[in-house]
This record gives structure tokens, C-alpha cells and sequence, in this order.
């Protein structure tokens, strides 16, 4: 009985220490469908990027060793667009990092694609678009990622995210064309 005592034992002990060493992971998926619509935040009105019909794009918000799915559909009539994941570095997926034309075909009009990569960084990035400056027209958002078991969690209640970005009169296409 002794025997199995310790033995039960010296496998708690194990549980206990492996745990919060293993990560877990989960599949996180995000739809994100890009329009434009004539909208005036400043009282000009010019057209922007709207992303799930929101301006700017949506947090995502995932957490260390998740796999992040992310299902874009373009719906400008006649615009290609690229999403880049700034800052995260793309191990075995560089073909998911949306430079346009240097790792990945852009999006055409009304098509979709599916970004999926693992998350293997954790911090404060953002997402934008990599073509012709569409990310000053709206197309931009924020990626959180989260660790887990964060020790600095006990420090603060909540969290909460604020982007700031240049706005311009002028589209991302007429800031791109040479005068």
C-alpha cells in the first residue's frame, strides 16, 4: 500500500509540474469581409474601408500557440487586397504573411481567402493591408496576443486597446500616385 501511496504521490507531483508548462492551444477564427462605403468621420466625406462594416478592422485577439484562421472576403468591386500580420516573424508560414506580390498573390475583387498560421509570439501587433496604402482608408486593426499564465495579469483589471492612425482627405491610392 505504501508503495502505491508513493507512487501516486510522485505522480501528482509531476501533474502539478507539468501543467503549467503545457500550453494549450485552441483554433481561432476570424471572418473579416472588406467593403467600402462614402463616409465622413471629420466632415469630409470620401470613401473608406470598412471591415465587417466597422471602421477600422476589428480586434483579434488570441492567445500564444493558437492556430489563427482568418477568413478574408473582398468585396471591393475593384480593388486587390493583402492582410500583413506586423511584426509576427511567420515560422513555416511565410506564405501567410501578405506581402502582395512577394509572398502571396493578392485577393482579387470579390474572392476570399483563408490566412492560417500558428501564433507563436506574444504582444501588442496590428494587421493591415500591404497594397497601396489602404491601410490609411481604414483597412487596419489591431492582433493581441496573449500568454498564458501571464504573471503580470494580477497587475491591472482590464485591458484596453486604442489605435491611432493617420487620416488623410486624400485615398491611400491618390497618396500613392506621384505628382
Amino acid at each position: 500500500m505504501t508503495k502505491v501511496a508513493t507512487g501516486n504521490v510522485l505522480l501528482f507531483a509531476f501533474v502539478l509540474l507539468w501543467l503549467p508548462l503545457h500550453t494549450y492551444s485552441a483554433v481561432q477564427v476570424y471572418n473579416l469581409t472588406v467593403t467600402s462605403q462614402y463616409w465622413n468621420p471629420d466632415g469630409f466625406w470620401r470613401n473608406v474601408l470598412y471591415v465587417n462594416n466597422q471602421f477600422q478592422a476589428p480586434l483579434i485577439n488570441v492567445t500564444l500557440n493558437d492556430t489563427l484562421v482568418v477568413r478574408l472576403s473582398n468585396r471591393l468591386p475593384s480593388s486587390v487586397i493583402t492582410l500583413h500580420w506586423h511584426g509576427l516573424l511567420m515560422k513555416g508560414t511565410p506564405d501567410m504573411d501578405g506581402a502582395s506580390g512577394v509572398t502571396q498573390y493578392p485577393v482579387a475583387p470579390m474572392q476570399d481567402f483563408e490566412y492560417s498560421f500558428q501564433i507563436q509570439e506574444h504582444g501588442t501587433y496590428w494587421y493591415h493591408a500591404h497594397l497601396p496604402l489602404q491601410y490609411c482608408d481604414g483597412l487596419l486593426g489591431p492582433l493581441i496576443i496573449q500568454r498564458p499564465n501571464d504573471p503580470l495579469r494580477s497587475l491591472y483589471d482590464v485591458e484596453q486597446v486604442i489605435v491611432i492612425q493617420d487620416w488623410f482627405h486624400a485615398s491611400g491610392n491618390e497618396l500613392a500616385t506621384p505628382r
